[in-house]
Order: structure tokens, then sequence, then C-alpha cells
């Protein structure tokens, strides 16, 4: 007779494994890069990017507007310096301070607004570099404790592999060879015949195919999924 129930405990046991492996192996996967950390520092690195834009627009806006300022001082001295005496060429120049005072106050309206604007983005970025901070320290403490669960883990599997290798021990080399053949296709390969139905896929079995799996002289497979029945 086949050793079903050896095969059936096996499985058990196989399953278990699986299982803690899958939970390790999500786990290593987690102690990756923080996602969150490198999207928080990629907001901070554009926002960083715009602050430096802003900063040297306002630099930039600086120089002209001292420029402006030193050439309305120029022509305020020829204006009243007393060298120009012609009524018309001194109208045409107090004309052209005048206009040059008024770009120079936009000039200077539009430096306040660039310079709210770089504090704003000095702030912003500051901000996303604290969040990036807390970000890194959260996931670093997170991954400590990934791996004190990863190593609990590794020595868990340890121990249920020897259950495994032990198991094994017990079955026949021929029985073990179907089994492994067919875990290589599913991870479970022994189903129970519950109520006349497989377990694996719930369907009703033949009568006859229930017979021979009761009689277990040899693998009886459901007709459906091609797992190997078992009756306890």
């Amino acid at each position: 007779m086949i050793a079903l129930s050896d095969l059936s405990e096996l499985q058990e046991i196989d399953l278990r494994l699986d299982a803690l492996k899958q939970e390790r192996d999500d786990k290593l996967r987690q102690t990756r890069d923080d996602p969150r950390a490198a999207g928080l520092q990629a907001e901070e690195s554009a926002q960083r990017q715009i602050l430096d834009e802003v900063r040297e627009h306002r630099q930039s806006l600086e120089q002209s507007t001292e420029d402006a300022r030193t050439k309305i001082q120029a022509e305020d001295a020829k204006l009243y310096g007393g060298e120009i005496k012609d009524p018309k060429e001194l109208s045409n120049l107090q004309a052209e301070i005048f206009a040059l005072r008024r770009a120079l106050r936009a000039q200077e309206d539009h430096l306040l607004a660039l310079i709210e604007q770089e504090e704003e983005a000095q702030a912003a970025a500051a901000h996303l570099e604290k969040l990036v901070e807390a970000s890194r320290a959260r996931w670093q403490q997170q991954q400590q404790q990934l791996r004190t669960e990863v190593t609990a883990l590794e020595e868990e599997i340890a121990a249920i592999g020897e259950e495994v290798n032990a198991a094994r021990a017990d079955i026949e080399a021929e029985e073990l060879e179907i089994y492994d053949a067919q875990r290589r296709l599913m991870p479970i390969v022994i189903a129970r015949v519950v109520g006349g139905a497989c377990s694996g896929c719930r369907l009703t079995l033949p009568i006859n195919a229930v017979n021979r799996a009761r009689r277990a002289d040899q693998p009886v497979r459901c007709p459906s999924c091609q797992r190997i029945l078992y009756v306890a």
C-alpha cells in the first residue's frame, strides 16, 4: 500500500515550510530602499531646483534694479547739475527719468514678490528635508525589526526543515519520487476525500475512484485536478 497518510503529513509540513519561506521572502523584499523616502527625496530635489531658479532670478533682478538706481542717479545729476541748458533737452531728460523711476518701481515690486516666493520655496524645501530625515529614521527602525523577524523565521525554517527530513526518511523512495514530481507542478499533491468530493477542487468524485483511493494500493488521481486522493 502507498503510504498516503505519511505523504499527507509530509505535505502539511511542506506547506508550513512554504508559508514560512514566503513570509521570509516578503520581509526580505521590504528590506530594500525606502520607496517613501525616495519619493520625498525626489520632491525635495525638485523643490530645491525651484528654489535655485527663484534665487537666481531674484539675484539677477537685484542687479538689474541696482543698475537702474545707478542710472537714475546719473540722470538726476545731469538734470540738476546745470550742465544742460536747452529746455527741450531738459524736458526730454525729465521724461526719461520719470520712465526710469516707473520701471524701477515695477522692478522693485517684482523683486519683493520674488523674495516672498524664495522664502516660501526655502520653507518648503526645509520641510521636505525634515520629512525625508524622519522617513529614513522610521525606515531604519523598521529595518531593524524586519531583520529580527527574518532571523526568527530562518530559525523556524531550519527547524521545520529537519521535520521534513525526518518525515521523508519514513517514506519509500518511489513514493517520494511521485510526490516530488507532482509537487513541482502544484503545492498541494495529496487531496483528502471529504463527503465523496475532492478537497482540492471541491468536485464530486466517481464512486469507483473513491473505492480505489480507499484501498490505497496505488495512487488514484482526481479526474479533475489530478491530485492524489487520500481517504482518511
